[in-house]
């Protein structure tokens, strides 16, 4: 006696791969970080040359050469270093991809927090960043997609 499933080809269990998880946003997000890297590398050697540094904006291309001492332009780097990585592992569904995503967001809250306390103080104007509420559709993202990613090896029914 045959069992049902062994008859129908169309019933059965697939493994869901992590890359079609994410929304077309999200690959959006790691092909922009990606290419941001290139010029963030570049523009960080050629700041180290110049003396003078270089902030990349985080979700648009916006280049301002500051000077290199601000803790600002070091932040603002290494977050988008930060978001590098992130962008790598969500693209190569790596394990930990969604525990970095939460960090880049914390991350980034604290550097957009840092950003309008400096506007704040520098131009006594409050410019709250736009780019910034582009943080809670990811995280509710990467809350609800957490336990479907960190599972992976879980079946799910085609």
């Amino acid at each position: 006696m045959t069992d049902f499933f062994e008859k129908t080809g169309n019933f059965g269990l697939n493994k869901i791969k992590r890359r079609n998880l994410l929304p077309w946003w999200m690959k959006l997000f790691c092909w922009v970080v990606t290419v941001n890297a290139f010029f963030l590398i570049l523009l960080m050697l050629l700041s180290l040359v110049q003396g003078e540094a270089v902030i990349l904006g985080v979700y648009q291309l916006r280049f301002e050469i500051v000077n290199f001492k601000s803790p600002v332009v070091v932040l603002g780097n290494l977050s988008m270093l930060f978001k590098v990585v992130v962008a790598y592992m969500f693209w190569f569904e790596k394990g930990r991809a969604i525990s970095y995503g939460k960090i880049d967001v914390l991350i980034s809250i604290i550097f957009y927090s840092i950003l309008i306390v400096d506007c704040l103080i520098n131009s006594g104007v409050i410019r709250i960043p736009l780019e910034g509420l582009l943080l809670i559709p990811y995280y509710f993202w990467l809350h609800k997609n957490e336990y479907p990613w960190i599972n992976q090896e879980q079946e799910y029914i085609v």
